[in-house]
This record gives structure tokens, C-alpha cells and sequence, in this order.
């Protein structure tokens, strides 16, 4: 029995291509819960306690396929079953950011500027196809590497995927907030019929609400409501009707879809940015083998062709580079350079840790002028002095966050 004849497109937004997936199943329905005995996920979500999708578009049911405790095979469970489960823990995507890190870069080149460098090592190649044709270098190899590059150039940037990701936890928040707020309404309503001291009062466990952490507060809220289902007689003069009930309930999934849209949102960013590094590692490898063996076919013959096809140019007419590991406490900027400005000094800033870091010019060490750039999680910036300002004797790198330390490593030229 195939999966993909139970969930519909979209249906597992962590499993792309689903219906290309190795799997074994095993399902049957018990009380319209599905349970998969076995289920292979793919290479990459291997070792994983859990992940999260949703069933239908249609009827808007949500599920989570866990694994179970006993180490039995996999099951398939509405989230409402599963937050009172005993059987199953580690809910949520969390795991796979973990068990998954970020492949490192094989190359100093922010993604732009990879793809701008293997257009130009094409066209040379091209221009030069009859010579290197006998050294393997074909007009189909070219051809492949083109338009895997072009598809390259239109993966979704880090910067798309975050504002992406930085609207859905706007979104839980603002749901969250409104769910708080709903929330103390019935607890007013149970303090101006029951008492705070009495024993209805303290089974709608309200105390600590304000601090638990999302999933928690889902959990309060369905215990609120269920609370204040049972003692809705009492309550109906306060307005605890059955519109407030029915009103109350769709706050809560509210709230639950979007922890859920969130996660998967800081899920395709993290599978974003793990693609364009694979992706870039594989295009700048391929693109490094044809330079090398155009620069062999040309190093006695052609000395202009054979630079043409270097990629780090430390000839000794080149200028100098010189490459550092950075460290930035939280709310604080560090000097990355102090150095005569030069507009067409290139330099290359890697950003190690995934928060954004600015990057600036300044004339103090401290405030910035001109241009300031912000080099997201993971990413690189590879850029010349001009481009940030006219001016400025120091590059300086500031950390806005109050929490993490920023490292990288910052490459410049003498």
C-alpha cells in the first residue's frame, strides 16, 4: 500500500519528494488513526524521533509520525492524541537541525559571486572547447554545468528564507498573544464566580501560564477550555456561552497550526541553506577540475590563458591576502582591520555561527559610515572596500544579539 495514495500533495512539508521515497508500510486504521509499522525514511532524516506535517488540506487534520519507545516502527497520530500521549516523546522538528548540521563550504565565494565565477570559467571553456575536447573537456559537460548553475542561481537566498521564516514566528506570536489574552478572560470569569482559592479555580491551572514555552501554552489552553467546558453553567453569566467555547477552541488550533507553520518554516530555511552549500560545494568542484586541466593544457603554451583559468590568483603580482578568525561578543562590534582605505581592496567575510552579523566600514573603530551589510547565518560576504563606502581605515563586524557569540573568519588583501 502506498503512501502517497493516504496524503496528498504537501502532505509531509519535511519529506521532499515524497513519492520518490524508499519505503516499507504496514497501516491499518484503528479509531482513524493510522499506524505505520514500518517506514524508511530517507538518508537524510535517518536517526530522527520525529517529524511533523499535515494529513489533508481539506479537513484540516494534523499529524505526527513518531517513533515509539519500544523501537517497534513508526505511528501515525492527530497532534491533539499525541500532547496526552505517555508513548511517544521527542515532538516536534528540533531534532533534525541536530542531526543534520549545515555541510561546510569547500570554497571563500558568497553564492552570487560562485555562480558569477563558473559563468566566466564557462565561456572561456567554450571559446577554447577545441583544445580541451582531448583532455575530456566536452561542449555537453559544459552544457550539464551551465544549467545546473542556472538552477543554482535560483535556489531561495537565506535572506528570502528567513523573512519567510521571521513572518511565521510573527505570526505564532501575534497568535500566542491573542490566546493569552482569551485565556485571561476565563480565568476573570472563574475569579468573579469561583474564587481564587477555590478548588474550580485551581483545576483550570492557570498559574505560570505567561512563561511556559509554546507547546506548553497549547496544552494549558486545551486544559483551560476543557475546564471551562465543564463548568460552563456556572460561568454562562459571565459570557462563557457556547459561541466563547467554539471561539476559545479556534484560538487554540490557531495557535497550534502556527508553531507548526514556524517550525516548518525554520525547517526550510535550515534545509535552504544546506542545499545551496551542497549544491555550490558540487558546481565549485566540478568547475575547479575543468580549471585545472585548462591550465595544464595552456601552462606552457598560452601563459594569458592559463590565468584566465585560476581561480585564487596568488601569482606574485597579486596582492597579498591575509585571512584571521574573528570573535564578537553579544551587542558588540570588533575591529576586523585597521588599514589605509583602498576602494578595490577585496575581502571575504565568513559568518560561522547562524545569526546575522553586520558588516561596516568606520573612521573610530566603533561607528559605522556609509553602506552597512548584514551577512546572514552561515553565509559569506565577498565584496570591495567601495562597495560599503569612499572611506574608512577600519572594518569593523557588530553582533546584535544579545545572546550568542559571533565567529567567523575575515580574509582581506594587503
Amino acid at each position: 500500500m502506498s503512501i502517497d495514495n493516504h496524503f496528498t500533495d504537501g502532505a509531509l512539508p519535511l519529506i521532499k519528494n515524497a513519492s520518490n521515497v524508499t519505503k516499507r508500510l504496514m497501516m491499518m486504521k484503528i479509531d482513524d488513526i493510522m499506524v505505520v509499522k514500518s517506514y524508511e525514511l530517507p538518508p537524510s532524516y535517518r536517526g530522527l524521533k520525529s517529524l511533523t506535517g499535515r494529513i489533508s488540506r481539506d479537513y484540516k487534520m494534523y499529524f505526527a509520525v513518531v517513533e515509539l519507545e519500544d523501537n517497534s516502527g513508526w505511528k501515525v497520530m492527530r497532534v491533539s492524541d499525541l500532547v496526552t500521549s505517555k508513548k511517544f516523546f521527542n515532538f516536534g522538528v528540533k531534532s533534525k537541525h541536530m542531526e543534520n548540521p549545515i555541510p561546510e563550504k569547500n570554497n571563500n565565494f558568497s553564492d552570487a559571486d560562485l555562480a558569477q565565477m563558473i559563468d566566466a570559467k564557462i565561456a572561456f571553456a567554450r571559446r577554447d572547447i577545441t583544445d580541451l575536447t582531448p583532455r575530456g573537456i566536452t561542449t555537453t559537460i559544459l552544457d550539464t554545468l551551465e544549467t545546473d548553475n542556472d538552477n543554482f542561481k535560483g535556489l531561495p537566498s537565506d535572506a528570502e528564507l528567513q523573512g519567510d521564516w521571521s513572518v511565521a514566528v510573527d505570526a505564532k506570536e501575534a497568535a500566542r498573544n491573542v490566546l493569552e489574552s482569551k485565556i485571561g478572560n476565563v480565568r476573570t470569569m472563574v475569579q468573579n464566580v469561583y474564587g481564587t482559592g477555590s478548588s474550580q479555580y485551581h483545576s483550570f491551572k492557570f498559574k505560570g501560564m505567561v512563561s511556559v514555552p509554546d507547546n506548553d501554552l497549547v496544552r494549558v489552553g486545551r486544559t483551560v477550555h476543557n475546564s471551562a467546558s465543564k463548568y460552563a453553567a456556572g460561568l454562562l453569566a459571565e459570557g462563557c456561552d457556547a459561541a466563547f467555547l467554539l471561539a476559545f477552541d479556534m484560538l487554540i488550533n490557531d495557535f497550534d497550526n502556527k508553531i507548526d507553520l514556524a517550525n516548518f518554516a525554520e525547517g526550510d530555511r535550515h534545509e535552504g541553506t544546506a542545499t545551496r552549500t551542497t549544491t555550490g560545494n558540487d558546481l565549485y568542484t566540478r568547475t575547479a577540475k575543468i580549471c585545472n586541466t585548462a591550465k595544464d593544457v595552456y601552462r606552457e603554451t598560452n601563459p594569458t590563458k592559463h590565468n584566465e583559468y585560476v581561480i585564487y590568483h596568488t601569482s606574485a603580482g597579486a596582492p597579498h591576502t591575509v585571512s584571521n578568525p574573528f570573535t564578537v561578543n553579544p551587542m558588540s562590534g570588533t575591529v576586523l582591520v585597521n588599514i589605509p582605505y583602498r576602494a578595490n581592496r577585496h575581502f571575504t567575510f565568513h559568518n560561522a555561527v547562524p545569526i546575522p552579523l553586520d558588516v561596516f566600514m568606520s573612521n573610530d573603530g566603533i561607528n559605522p559610515v556609509g553602506t552597512t551589510k548584514t551577512v546572514f547565518g552561515l553565509n559569506n560576504l565577498s565584496t570591495v572596500c567601495i562597495d560599503l563606502h569612499t572611506l574608512g581605515d577600519f572594518i569593523v563586524v557588530r553582533n546584535n544579539n544579545p545572546a550568542v557569540i559571533g565567529t567567523g573568519t575575515f580574509t582581506y588583501e594587503e
